[in-house]
C-alpha cells in the first residue's frame, strides 16, 4: 500500500524543467498592420503582406522535442529535436520560471522562415517556448511552442 501512496504522489507533480517536453507550435505575425506604415515594396505592395508571404514560406516544424539540460546551472541550454535536425542554445535564468535565449540563431536554420536577422527564445513555466524571428525593420514572425510533458 505505501508504494501505491507513493506512485499517486509521485504523479501529481506538475511539469519540471528537468523533463522532457513535447511542443505544438502556433505562428503569428504579430501587429503586422505597423509595419505596413513603415515600408512599402520596390513593387507598390506592402512589408506587411512581405511579412505574411514570408511567414508561409517555411511552414512552422508541427512538433517539436524540448530538454533543458544543465537547468538550474549557469550553463543552462535549451535543446530542441524535430524530426530532421537538433540545435542548441545557451540560455539565462531570468528568474525561477522563466529561460532567456538571447541569439536563437542555433535553431533558426530548421525552425525559422528564411533568415532572420536577429533572434530571441523564451522559456517560460516550462509550458512555454516563443521563438521571437525579426528581419530587419519590417517583419517580426513568433513561434509559439506550447510544452506539455512527455
Amino acid at each position: 500500500m505505501k508504494w501505491l501512496i507513493g506512485l499517486v504522489l509521485a504523479g501529481c507533480g506538475g511539469a519540471q524543467w528537468t523533463d522532457t517536453f513535447t511542443g505544438k507550435d502556433v505562428r503569428s505575425i504579430p501587429d503586422a498592420s505597423s509595419f505596413e506604415s513603415a515600408i512599402e515594396t520596390d513593387d507598390g505592395g506592402s512589408s506587411a503582406a512581405e511579412c505574411a508571404e514570408l511567414a508561409t514560406f517555411k511552414p512552422p516544424v508541427a512538433t517539436i522535442t524540448v530538454t533543458f539540460p544543465n537547468y538550474d546551472t549557469p550553463n543552462v541550454t535549451v535543446h530542441v529535436v524535430t524530426p530532421n535536425a537538433t540545435c542548441d542554445m545557451p540560455a539565462e535564468a531570468t528568474d525561477t520560471n522563466i529561460l532567456f535565449v538571447s541569439d536563437a540563431s542555433a535553431c533558426a536554420l530548421i525552425l525559422a522562415p528564411g533568415n532572420p536577422s536577429s533572434s530571441n527564445a523564451t522559456a517560460s513555466g516550462p509550458n512555454d517556448l516563443l521563438f521571437v524571428w525579426n528581419y530587419g525593420d519590417f517583419c517580426q514572425v513568433q513561434d509559439d511552442y506550447a510544452l506539455s510533458k512527455q
